[in-house]
């Protein structure tokens, strides 16, 4: 719990800094009237958003499953499997803030 509380910590401030700078080129060259381009406003905000996705998965819950998976690798017996269920609680609870 502590660690997912870290990395949630920093995902944020990762969304809070390179969230922004991914719109500034757009607003600075005027791209955003959607004039003749070949994607809607939804595939844009959703490609967009994809990067940020992206960027704190790699930071929340896949550090924590490889962490996870070492600690079940390493356990003698069926440690993974008797303890599934923290897996998908980490894994689920990563993803609820995005």
């Amino acid at each position: 719990m502590n660690l997912l509380g870290w990395q949630a910590w920093l995902a944020l401030f990762l969304a809070a800094f390179v969230g922004p700078g991914l719109m500034l080129a757009d607003l600075a060259n005027n791209a955003l009237p959607f004039t003749g381009a070949p994607f809607s406003r939804t595939e844009y905000v959703l490609g967009k958003m994809s990067v940020l996705v992206t960027l704190m998965s790699l930071m929340t819950w896949v550090p924590g499953l490889l962490c996870f998976g070492l600690e079940g690798f390493w356990k003698a017996g069926n440690g993974a499997r008797d303890n599934a269920r923290l897996a998908v609680g980490l894994f689920l609870g990563a993803g609820s803030g995005f």
